[in-house]
């Protein structure tokens, strides 16, 4: 259990590292998802609840990241198109 618990403290630490959003929320959910696992295996419920909670948040923000294409490198317009040229 505490190999598990090391790797959900590294993801975290690697959150701080990351230089786009995407790879920040890819790493926050599976820090999210390593501190569920560690803190339930464990008996831990206040880090249980807490990445309980945080879980759907960073999956729902990734979502929205992957949805307005700035993760893929797309833009929009304001009025919601895609945005051509540079």
């Amino acid at each position: 259990m505490q190999i598990i618990g090391m790797a959900a403290a590294a993801c975290v630490l690697a959150t701080f590292c990351m230089p786009s959003m995407l790879a920040l929320r890819a790493f926050a959910i599976a820090s999210n998802v390593l501190f569920i696992v560690y803190a339930a295996g464990s008996n831990l419920a206040p880090i249980l609840l807490l990445h309980a909670l945080l879980l759907p948040i960073n999956v729902w923000s990734l979502r929205r990241l992957l949805g307005s294409g700035v993760a893929t490198g797309r833009r929009l317009s304001r009025s919601g198109q895609l945005a051509t040229g540079v």
